[in-house]
């Protein structure tokens, strides 16, 4: 029964902890103590750079255009409204099986998209890209755009 308690009790302090963070970041922030990207770093340290990616998505395409990102940050799709190409949302998938590689590299001569966006931190891109030049260079993201 003692330990029991123990447990809940830690849990229960820990999730306090928690979540009286969560309501600090939030107050600096709307207190205008706290700057955006400050307060999405609080989340990770990649969220400012999701947003990032996300917002200039959304102002470089329309919603016919394909984006392709290559990392494990599939949020970026949605913050940016967008749909990834083809069915794997993230490289971790892709990198499974030659199927799901073969299947990728598919897609993307099809639907050729806009944009092929690499993040800092995935593995090297196991694709084709010649077809596209290097556009900018966001915080720690490469967005190349197809040449034509």
């Amino acid at each position: 029964m003692l330990t029991v308690f123990i447990v809940k009790e830690n849990f229960w302090l820990s999730n306090l902890k928690k979540t009286i963070s969560y309501y600090q970041n939030a107050t600096l922030f709307v207190t205008g103590q706290r700057n955006l990207n400050s307060y999405y770093s609080f989340f990770d340290e990649k969220t400012p750079r999701d947003y990032e990616v996300a917002s200039f998505i959304r102002t470089h395409t329309t919603a016919s255009d394909k984006v392709f990102i290559w990392g494990n940050n599939a949020q970026i799709y949605a913050l940016s409204h967008r749909l990834p190409p083809g069915k794997y949302v993230v490289a971790y998938h892709i990198t499974q099986s030659e199927r799901a590689l073969e299947d990728t590299q598919k897609i993307l001569s099809l639907t050729r998209p806009k944009y092929i966006i690499i993040l800092s931190e995935a593995t090297s891109v196991p694709f084709r890209i010649k077809e596209y030049s290097m556009r900018v260079v966001l915080e720690k993201a490469f967005v190349y755009e197809r040449n034509f």
